[in-house]
């Protein structure tokens, strides 16, 4: 049970990592990113204005952007994000991971009234391609039916996204919450983030290379805890199996007298003790990692769109289930191997 459920916990985290390294290679294409120093904040209202994009896309190295603003709305009862996104270098939704892809085309009408949904987002509110949802908005409710399901892991409340248009006419905002630029191809990104931040030091910005790097700093850093539940399970799996065979050889020393008494030495006693236990550990791995498949399954196919509404690939950490089999098999070699010797060392009479 225990390589069982440290194996499955090595399925869910490498499943996570391997989806998240995928995902952010499809939607981080830019050269350049500029928000808000704080925007990641939930109480940070910052905003790039209408003056200072202009002043960045003005640059002779910009040659597009992605233009994206947030606003935090409350659909029934439930609290989600509705996005204005504009896109001028890449074909609109290029950048998108597509669970459900656009009934109708892969551009937002600027004058239709379709919308695309995270994955999140249809799991929360239950809703699906076709449907029409309802938007509150300053300039008052707007139906929306959903044309498209994208992925998203950065936010299992959901989102809902639109043409910047829409959103700068609902909520008479021309500001924007981030801006993903587009360079030159010989210009350099990290010469062009200096030189902005020198210029503005009120906006955090990142170049490409670096913002991949934290994302997944920060990846790391939250499963760093079941990383160590996971360590915690190997231990207990390993420590339990040479408690096990301990116990177990130990209630069977009469036969190892046995085998003394017909001759074997104690060197013989202790390889046919190890023999034994690592056949018993190997039934034993067999069992959980089959254990563990079933788990991983459950982990990622039901409780985790459950509890997120995220759909992960499922990916098997072989490299790890090796590590944890010979670990396991190393262990019952030596207690095994050690009590099979220490047994064969006590005469028939003595209690251990």
């Amino acid at each position: 049970v225990a390589v069982g459920m440290a194996s499955a916990m090595g399925i869910l985290i490498g499943s996570f990592e391997h989806t998240l390294q995928a995902w952010i290679g499809q939607v981080l294409r830019a050269d350049v990113y500029v928000a808000p120093r704080g925007f990641g904040n939930a109480s940070n209202q910052s905003r790039i204005s209408r003056r200072t994009q202009e002043q960045l896309l003005a640059h002779p190295q910009v040659v597009g952007s992605d233009v994206a603003q947030f606003y935090p709305i409350t659909l029934g009862t439930l609290d989600t994000t509705l996005v204005g996104a504009r896109y001028t270098q890449l074909p609109q939704g290029a950048g998108m991971v597509w669970l459900k892809p656009p009934l109708t085309s892969p551009i937002l009408s600027e004058t239709s009234g379709l919308a695309w949904v995270s994955e999140s987002f249809t799991a929360r509110f239950n809703k699906r391609l076709g449907d029409t949802i309802q938007i509150p908005t300053q300039s008052g409710s707007q139906a929306l039916t959903i044309d498209a399901v994208f992925a998203d892991y950065g936010n299992e409340r959901g989102s809902i996204v639109v043409p910047l248009q829409h959103t700068a006419k609902w909520f008479q905002d021309t500001q924007v919450s981030n801006l993903a630029v587009y360079l030159h191809p010989d210009a350099d990104a990290d010469a062009m983030r200096r030189e902005w931040a020198r210029a503005l030091p009120e906006l955090a910005i990142q170049t490409n290379t670096k913002l991949r790097a934290q994302a997944l700093r920060i990846f790391r850093q939250t499963f760093s805890v079941t990383h160590a539940l996971q360590g915690i399970g190997v231990a207990v799996a390993i420590v339990g199996l040479g408690l096990a065979l301990a116990s177990l050889l130990t209630e069977r020393r009469q036969e190892l007298m046995t085998l003394k008494a017909l001759g074997l030495s104690r060197r013989g006693i202790a390889m046919a003790t190890n023999l034994e236990g690592i056949a018993v550990a190997t039934v034993g791995i067999i069992g959980g990692l089959t254990l563990s498949l079933t788990l991983g399954h459950l982990l990622i196919y039901v409780i985790n769109p459950q509890s997120f509404g995220w759909t992960l690939s499922y990916q098997v950490p072989w490299a790890t289930m090796a590590g944890l089999v010979t670990a396991c098999v190393t262990a019952s070699a030596f207690v095994s191997y050690g009590v099979g010797y220490w047994g064969a060392s006590l005469p028939a009479e003595q209690e251990a």
